[in-house]
């Protein structure tokens, strides 16, 4: 009923709670990330990608979702496994900054043969180096 035709590559159908008189969950909906999606493994090169762009590491449980799924994936591979990072757009809020920080050098101990990190902006990057220092970080580099 359009006066135009509309251009629309690949249509998908909106999710039945829009259309519902019943609550939609839309704090776990906006807060809760699937990481699935987020964890790639390259076997031909042996290399680990995790797409942490655009996450807001807000609560504990952010972090152990996060430390979770990439020690799924990494008991699944069977070996320390050179690692990418991609944080564009990632946040972490400040109570978190510890903790988060702490876990992930316990995934470089355990898991990570080596880490690569990047992130846009150098606001972003120092940010996350100052986070993520400690005696062997490597730089985080732009992407």
């Amino acid at each position: 009923q359009m006066d135009f035709r509309p251009l629309v590559d690949t249509p998908a159908l909106m999710s039945a709670a829009l259309f519902s008189a019943a609550p939609m969950e839309l704090r776990a909906r906006l807060l809760d990330f699937d990481l699935g999606p987020r964890i790639t493994y390259d076997v031909a090169h042996g290399r680990l990608f995790l797409n942490l762009s655009y996450l807001h590491v807000r609560r504990n449980e952010d972090i152990e979702r996060i430390r979770q799924a990439v020690q799924a994936r990494c008991t699944q591979i069977g070996q320390r496994v050179a690692t990418i990072i991609n944080y564009d757009g990632f946040q972490v809020d400040h109570d978190m900054a510890d903790a988060y920080a702490q876990m992930t050098r316990d995934m470089e101990s355990l898991y990570y043969s080596k880490v690569s990190r990047y992130a846009s902006g150098a606001f972003r990057r120092l940010q996350l180096q100052r986070m993520l220092a400690h005696e062997a970080s490597p730089p985080i580099f732009e992407p």
